[in-house]
């Protein structure tokens, strides 16, 4: 009777001893998790280029894949980042997409590529797990992750008038001197003015006159001005006769 209870128990404990040996196993394999970030970079080439602009990447999972708490990030005149954490509890390959969405502003290409990721989840032989990210991109096979995105500004061409460029300003280049125009203008000297005096007396035709221009003075206009002359000067010594009497 003894030996049988004996049997009995050990076969009852056994059980019991290797259920609550495993008990603690199972529910540390059951709290583990292994938080993964994806970074990712953008760059801009290009001289003179805007500041205070910000790129935007966003994430995609594909097949139901964890996604971080964020989904898009902004990165501010370009940089570093990364998506994440992204926590993961059970090993598998999980597969993602990375591509850009910046708003489109002048001068600017963007950098239309589109990142495959697959992110690796084994288990580490400790009881957690440890991650490989991959990445490929227009087909190529997968590598460590160096997810970068170029993008390119171009500054545009202000064309340079006489005056120099649009908007005022002193932009370094030779200039004409300033024109001083004067408030109270000097007056101009005038030039010799002609005088003429008409000693034609009344009553002379003017057919007899010479024309201007005219070089030569014929007999009778020459006998006709002699005697008008003479008329004057006994005209004139006549009169101061008179006033002298």
């Amino acid at each position: 009777m003894y030996q049988k209870m004996k049997k009995l128990l050990f076969h009852m404990l056994i059980p019991a001893v290797l259920a609550v040996l495993m008990l603690p196993m199972t529910v540390f394999a059951m709290e583990v998790d292994h938080p993964v970030s994806i970074p990712v970079e953008i760059t801009v080439s290009g001289t003179s280029v805007p500041t205070d602009v910000e790129y935007k990447l966003v994430l995609e999972a594909i097949d139901n894949a964890p996604m971080p708490e964020m989904s898009e990030i902004s990165i501010k005149d370009g940089g570093k980042a990364a998506f994440g954490p992204i926590t993961y509890t059970v090993p598998d390959n999980y597969h993602y997409k990375i591509y850009q969405k910046s708003e489109a502003k002048d001068n600017f290409t963007y950098d239309n590529t589109v990142y495959e990721v697959t992110v690796q989840v084994l288990n580490d032989g400790k009881g957690g797990f440890k991650a490989n990210v991959v990445g490929s991109k227009d087909g190529s096979s997968g590598k460590p992750a160096d997810f970068k995105f170029v993008n390119s500004y171009k500054k545009p061409h202000v064309p340079v008038g006489p005056d120099g460029p649009p908007g005022g300003g002193d932009h370094g280049g030779p200039k004409d001197p300033p024109t001083v125009i004067p408030t109270n203008p000097v007056p101009q000297s005038p030039g010799p003015v002609e005088i003429i005096e008409e000693l034609i007396p009344e009553g002379v035709p003017l057919a007899v006159l010479p024309k201007t221009g005219d070089g030569s003075i014929s007999l009778v206009t020459l006998f006709v001005l002699l005697a008008v002359s003479g008329m004057l000067a006994a005209g004139l010594i006549r009169r101061r006769r008179n006033q002298e009497q």
